[in-house]
């Protein structure tokens, strides 16, 4: 619970830091007048009239769609800073994501249900991103999930076994069956390519991001919950499921703009192991933000 707790914590933290630190693709100065002449050498001259008619003379030169200046007639206490064009390396966070769970392989007779097993994590608590250009960007991070596969059917329940697993087992005669829940905690460390469009729809950046996860799972538990015959709640818990801890994930995410996307995450391997384990993979979807 205190782990699920910090999860929840740590993911406002970053959601609200992201929206008050957005960073911005321009500089915008305020001006009556803007003109700009383009040279014969591939240089422009801009010349910004201020509302008090105050004149100033830039000599610009492109480069890769991005502005440096070369000389100016502006004091040093009114010149404003340019970003550098080159490539370089950011350290950041982000993309809280909040999604459900598909179970593709599991058995007819112990369905999960996707509506009812959700997903919660941050993408990055920490990342280091190389910036190849104005448009393409590669990071390497850690980040953190919680996955919950969660079957409410009567017919069955995640029971825990001898050999330190689980076994779907029918419910106990004259109970009222409620739900029966895995759940399993993961250290991700994504790498991914993110790719921006060179164009806007509706005034909003779209872009794509692909790559692969390697993960580890320290943490997997069931929970299932009934009433018996005399209405108390029963409760029935383990820790030792025998959940796969090494995995590798596949993610894809389309954004819709520079704040909201909608992610897809796919594990081929089974997320449980060993003789007797329900046998099914993982595949999630959802929503991501301030990626």
């Amino acid at each position: 619970m205190l782990r699920f707790t910090s999860l929840i914590i740590l993911s406002i933290f970053i959601a609200v830091t992201c929206y008050a630190s957005a960073e911005p693709d321009s500089i915008i100065q305020q001006s009556e007048q803007v003109i700009i002449k383009d040279l014969p050498d591939g240089t422009s001259i801009m010349e910004v009239t201020d509302k008090n008619g105050g004149k100033t003379i830039t000599k610009l030169k492109s480069n890769n769609e991005r502005i440096i200046i070369i000389n100016s007639d502006q004091t040093e206490a009114s010149q404003q800073p340019t970003r550098s064009s080159s490539s370089e390396w950011h350290i950041d966070a982000g993309g809280l994501n909040i999604g459900w769970n598909f179970a593709p392989g599991h058995s007819p007779s112990e369905p999960i249900e996707a509506g009812k097993s959700w997903e919660i994590g941050i993408f990055h608590i920490v990342r280091a991103r190389y910036v190849v250009s104005r448009l393409t960007s590669l990071s390497i991070g850690l980040g953190i999930d919680w996955k919950n596969y969660k079957i409410t059917t009567p017919d069955y329940y995640f029971a825990p076994n001898n050999a330190g697993g689980i076994t779907p087992l029918p419910y106990p005669a004259n109970v009222e069956p409620r739900n029966s829940r895995i759940k399993i905690f993961t250290l991700s460390l994504p790498l991914m390519l993110k790719q921006k469009m060179p164009f806007k729809l509706y005034g909003s950046q779209q872009w794509i991001a692909l790559g692969a996860s390697l993960d580890y799972s320290p943490h997997g538990s069931t929970l299932t919950r009934w009433k018996d015959e005399s209405e108390h709640k029963v409760k029935i818990a383990e820790n030792k499921i025998g959940h796969r801890r090494w995995a590798w994930e596949l993610v894809g995410i389309l954004g819709v703009s520079s704040k909201v996307g909608v992610y897809i995450r796919y594990q081929p391997l089974s997320v449980l192991r060993g003789q007797g384990q329900p046998s099914f993979k993982s595949l999630s979807t959802g929503l991501i933000f301030c990626y």
